[in-house]
């Protein structure tokens, strides 16, 4: 099973913009989405889009667990 964080923050003219990291830990904390959250916020002078500030204000942070399940595969079939 995959699992995503998917960060979400408020931008400097109030929408939402959200950031997915594939890959994490399983065990990941909530402290640990926080802290990390924190240090994005810290740095948010260099995103900017179109002169706007793109990630200013922690909304939420969620892990997303996506299982795939192969229904057919052609894989290895001589062609």
């Amino acid at each position: 099973m995959e699992q995503t964080l998917v960060v979400s923050f408020k931008t400097g003219d109030g929408k939402t913009a959200s950031v997915r990291f594939q890959d994490v830990p399983a065990d990941i904390s909530e402290a640990t989405a926080s802290q990390f959250m924190d240090k994005l916020h810290g740095i948010t002078d260099q995103f900017v889009k179109a002169g706007i500030q793109q990630y200013v204000t922690h909304v939420a942070a969620k892990i997303v667990q996506t299982e795939t399940k192969d229904l057919y595969t052609n894989e290895g079939l001589a062609e």
